[in-house]
């Protein structure tokens, strides 16, 4: 077997081509390394317009119209690619990322082996300096999981790609050799990896690489590294205990523009919370400064990851829905994100039912509901935990908030169905909106109970077509129409409408069919008969002339009812009849006068009951 290695400090350099060995191993090819440094002092648009002008001559074709510049085009010639590849190099030694991307979007997918390592590495290099937080390609992310000895930008390339916080000394033989090499790469460069990799040092513990980069920091020859220099020196002072300096440099940095900065920011935060002196609501209010200042990247995440956590510490789960959305919305796609779903479901799932079972005053489950609804409403299943909330302000007597609630539940489902966002059955829109006609009829609201309800069903199922009929009867019954209140006839009548029914024959003075009404409800409802229905069933049977089931009402209802006026009306309904003793007529007379006394009693007694007894569904 063969070896050839380059180690020439040339385009393609430090590059060994399959079948060479060492010892007989053969050697992985791996990319050429990169020597930016070569570029410092180099005027960039001289150098560029000579690129630009050999690409021009590579290609044989005509300048594009756009300023003389040869637009990047898909392109397999050897001089031409050679160009292309140069070009991308130059602009990833100013730390041009678009502009270096695109030229390596110019190249053929079938390059030469040696040639396509060398624009995998570039390619990686760029993604990895691109502020966009883009992810990296299959091929950049190959080149930093492979095993690649021989291969001198590895160790750079994984600590800009990141390293675990949980571990930070597994990536000090990495930070080592990534520092020996700085002065290879461009100072564009050098200014964006200097600052990362002095936090790795510091976070794991390697004060000596710290200090010796940490010397290339320095404020007084380069101003725009201030935020980075005080952050990285208050990193190391609170590493080593001194927590006044590292208090006195975060606040330095702090008040930069950069990431730095920000970081500064999040550990004065931090720093303060770990020591007590700073009140957790304070500390918010930190945090919730910073959220404004930084946003769009991976930091301005886990600051949001921060503030939630922060917020479930102080019990405000509120708050925490409010910022587990904001990462749900700037980061869609992410690990982040898809944690920040699965938590944000736990929680809303617990404050509703804190809510629905009592346990919050209505003033909170109303501010916490108006809070979270807005960023919640189109994930699944939050419409059935809206629904609780609707549910118990409904039972509460609160029928507009119900009634606004559960139209809006209707309205967004109705809204996702349409953008394909869920599947959601006609049944659930019709049930929803029979419960806001309920809601509305409950508060007094008829024309808009009558509006909800002629829109009518859209789906065929039984039980909800009976419960319209019923809401309909309702919206007869409140109108003073006992007509239409019996004319309307669901198919399996519950209760409710038997009370209805029994009360419009009542209303209309039909007295036996009255009777006959209540005597239905009564066999269905047993002792849990309202007062109010018994004291009109009482009333028919006598009007009806039905004296033996006068008397065994009122022998009945005493038993279930502690009223004392309800006895004394009672007792005077059960005296026995009087016998037919033509001598006893006057008294006859006088028991049917009191009678007649009592049931006036009874009907005022009725009208009061009716009037407090509404019917529930």
């Amino acid at each position: 077997m063969w070896m050839l290695c380059l180690g020439l400090a040339l385009p393609g350099a430090g590059l060994c081509f399959p079948g060479a060995t060492e010892g007989g191993t053969a050697i992985r090819a791996v990319p050429p390394a990169l020597r930016l440094s070569r570029f410092d002092g180099v005027d960039f648009v001289a150098r560029r317009r000579e690129m630009v002008d050999r690409l021009a001559l590579a290609r044989e074709a005509e300048p594009a119209a756009t300023g003389g510049e040869v637009a990047p085009e898909p392109t397999g010639g050897e001089a031409e690619s050679d160009a292309l590849l140069d070009l991308a190099e130059l602009h990833l030694a100013w730390a041009m990322v678009p502009e270096g991307l695109s030229y390596l979007d110019a190249l053929s997918a079938d390059l030469p082996r040696p040639k396509a390592l060398r624009r995998d590495a570039l390619r990686l290099a760029l993604e990895l300096l691109d502020s966009r937080d883009r992810t990296l390609s299959p091929r950049s992310s190959a080149l930093l999981s492979e095993d690649m000895p021989g291969w001198r930008d590895q160790p750079m390339m994984r600590i800009l790609a990141g390293y675990d916080p949980a571990d930070p000394a597994a990536s000090r033989p990495e930070l080592e050799a990534a520092a020996a090499r700085i002065d290879d790469y461009s100072r564009a460069i050098r200014e964006i990896a200097v600052p990362r990799l002095l936090d790795v040092a510091v976070e794991s513990g390697a004060w000596q690489v710290a200090r010796d980069l940490a010397a290339r920091l320095s404020p007084q020859d380069r101003p725009e590294a201030r935020a980075a220099y005080h952050y990285l020196l208050g990193r190391t002072a609170e590493s080593g205990g001194e927590l006044i300096a590292a208090f006195d440099h975060y606040r330095e940095a702090s008040a930069g523009r950069d990431l730095w900065a920000h970081r500064a920011r999040l550990a004065l935060a931090e720093l303060g919370l770990r020591t007590d002196t700073l009140p957790p609501e304070e500390a918010r209010i930190l945090l919730e400064q910073a959220r404004r200042v930084w946003s769009g990247d991976v930091h301005a995440v886990r600051l949001l990851q921060r503030l939630a956590r922060l917020d479930l510490e102080m019990g405000d789960d509120v708050a925490a829905l409010e910022v587990l959305a904001g990462i749900m919305t700037r980061a869609p796609d992410s690990e982040a994100a898809a944690l920040a779903r699965q938590q944000a479901r736990s929680l809303w799932e617990d404050f509703y039912r804190r809510g629905a079972e009592g346990e919050l005053s209505l003033g909170d489950f109303l501010s916490g509901h108006r809070r979270i609804a807005p960023d919640y409403r189109f994930h699944a299943g939050f419409d059935l935990a809206a629904e609780t909330f609707a549910d118990r302000f409904l039972a509460e007597g609160a029928t507009q908030v119900a009634a606004d609630e559960y139209g809006q539940i209707h309205d967004y489902l109705l809204v996702a169905r349409d953008l394909g966002l869920a599947e959601v059955a006609e049944a659930r829109l019709d049930g929803l909106r029979l419960k806001r006609a309920q809601a509305l009829l409950q508060g007094g609201q008829f024309e808009d109970a009558a509006r909800v309800l002629a829109e009518g069903l859209g789906s065929g199922a039984p039980a909800l077509h009976d419960r319209m009929t019923m809401l309909r009867a309702q919206l007869h019954s409140a109108a003073g129409e006992p007509a239409e209140v019996i004319a309307a006839q669901p198919e399996r009548p519950g209760t409710d409408y038997l009370r209805l029914r029994a009360g419009a024959y009542f209303d209309r003075g039909d007295w036996s069919l009255a009777q006959a009404e209540y005597a239905r409800l009564l066999d269905r409802m047993g002792d849990q008969m309202p007062a109010s229905d018994a004291i009109r069933m009482l009333l028919s049977a006598h009007r009806a002339g039905d004296l033996r089931a006068t008397q065994s009402l009122a022998r009945r209802f005493p038993e279930l009812k502690g009223s004392l006026q309800w006895a004394e009306i009672a007792r005077s309904l059960s005296d026995e009849a009087p016998g037919i003793d033509p001598l006893r007529g006057a008294a006859v007379q006088d028991s049917v006068a009191a009678v007649d006394r009592t049931l006036q009693s009874l009907d005022a007694l009725a009208g009061r009951g009716a009037s407090q007894d509404s019917p529930q569904d």
